[in-house]
């Protein structure tokens, strides 16, 4: 539950500032996570980046296996 908050909190900050300009700081605050209990769970900005494209692919390999088990992929498509 805490990683899913810091990485959509993340993603915020990395939409609103880009991964340049969103600092640790910013993601801390926008999640209400500390800086010392982000860094139990993530090493560094870059590694919340990792996350992020790897949650992101999980999902898309996901909505692939689905559309591919359809039997009406319209239907499928609307669903998703």
């Amino acid at each position: 539950e805490k990683v899913r908050t810091i990485l959509e909190a993340a993603g915020r900050c990395f939409r609103r500032s880009g991964f340049r300009g969103a600092s640790i700081s910013d993601i801390c605050r926008e999640s209400g996570v500390g800086v010392g209990n982000l860094y139990h769970y993530f090493d560094s900005k870059e590694a919340i980046i990792e996350a992020i494209v790897a949650q992101d692919t999980a999902r898309a390999a996901r909505d692939i296996d689905a559309l591919e088990a359809a039997e009406d992929l319209v239907a499928q498509i609307v669903a998703m």
